[in-house]
């Protein structure tokens, strides 16, 4: 019954080592849309490894969780956007059928189920580890790609499909976006690279996993999105205070010892956090001549009327908004009428000015409450 149960438990691995591994590169070859094929793909996988945690579950006759503060503020922000479903405009949007997809409760459901299987299913250091170098190169490879797109011209997805053509592709999304996921993959392997972790790793993979974030950071230079800049910055600086932190934590003799690696760690961050700082002040890529479609949004000003609009509708807005990925609804009812008069009196956007001014029309004060709780 043991060894079955292990192959249960090693199964469940298997496709959550799978998930990790197409989340920056998988997309269905057909014209079925970007974001409903890897949520179809990404959903089935998951669930089968919920299916398959619960067999060795059933057959060892035991459970384990993971403990933490973060599941109850995770807990928290479901209740609350199940709630806001519940009251939504358009509940049946809310729950499965709106876009984008990442606003779905449906889409943060399956993500929690992510969050829990992975922790409870990834027991040991070594498993974590492994988990973490399949997303990391995985993701190489999808800005090694994105390089030769930019750089060259060259786009190997353009082999796969005939509508993943143009030079802006990518698995994750929009261009913008997919620099903002660029930026936390190159402080999830900075991470790994300043960690105890890198000492029982093996040279090709010390080597090939420090190669990781250059092509990373070529692709935010040929990109140069700004907000994904400022996000790189914020990041850096927190990590520059743990290193500091850790640093005043140890003693003067293990201070000195060279194995640390502490000045060049230091050296490292002081140069990444220049360059970012040069890169919010030049308005142009890095390579000049890549020529990206532009991402067109509303205000900050316009998003935020409009969410005042929606706010002002009564308590159970105040509170929980018009429901999760009705953005365009609030849009098409509270969307200043001078819009009319532009070009963009046609576009039906789907998300305001960022999430985070999205989520306030959408989800409301709970809402912005309950995401905060979860950050902190």
């Amino acid at each position: 019954m043991s060894q079955l149960t292990d192959r249960f438990e090693y199964g469940a691995k298997i496709l959550l080592t799978l998930v990790m591994a197409m989340i920056p590169l998988w997309f269905l070859p057909f014209p079925v849309g970007l974001e409903f094929g890897r949520e179809i793909t990404f959903s089935v996988l998951i669930i089968l490894a919920f299916v398959l945690w619960l067999l060795s579950i059933l057959t060892q006759g035991q459970m384990r969780y993971p403990s933490s503060p973060l599941l109850w503020a995770t807990g928290l922000l479901a209740i609350i956007f199940g709630a806001s479903t519940f009251f939504s405009k358009a509940p049946f949007v809310s729950l499965t059928y709106g876009d984008p997809i990442a606003e779905k409760l449906s889409t943060l459901l399956l993500g929690i189920l992510f969050m829990l299987l992975s922790a409870s299913v990834f027991s040991g250091i070594k498993e974590i580890k492994r988990a973490l170098l399949v997303l990391i190169y995985a993701s190489g490879i999808a800005g090694l790609i994105t390089f030769f797109q930019l750089a060259l011209g060259i786009s190997f997805f353009s082999y796969l499909s005939s509508y993943s053509q143009g030079v802006d592709f990518n698995a994750i999304g929009t261009m913008n976006g997919f620099a903002l996921f660029m930026v936390v993959i190159f402080v999830v392997t900075l991470g790994l690279l300043f960690s105890s972790l890198v000492a029982s790793m093996k040279a090709w993979i010390r080597y090939t996993l420090a190669f990781v974030p250059v092509i990373l950071m070529f692709n935010l230079l040929m990109i140069h999105f700004y907000t994904a800049w400022i996000v790189l910055i914020g990041s850096l600086i927190f990590f520059f205070g743990l290193l500091f932190m850790h640093m005043r934590s140890i003693g003067p003799r293990e201070r000195t010892k060279p194995k640390l690696g502490l000045d060049w760690r230091y050296s490292v961050m002081i140069l990444l956090i220049a360059v970012s700082v040069v890169m919010l002040v030049v308005r142009t890529p890095f390579f000049g001549s890549t020529n990206l479609p532009a991402e067109v949004s509303p205000s900050f000003t316009t998003s935020l009327s409009v969410a005042k609009a929606v706010l002002n509708e009564g308590t159970r807005t105040l509170l929980f908004g018009s429901g999760p990925a009705t953005f365009s609804l609030d849009w098409a009812q509270y969307r200043d009428p001078l819009i009319n008069q532009s070009p963009f009196w046609g576009v039906l956007f789907l998300q305001g000015f960022s999430w985070f001014l999205t989520l306030i029309s959408t989800a409301g004060v709970l809402g912005i409450f309950g995401f905060v709780i979860f950050l902190i």
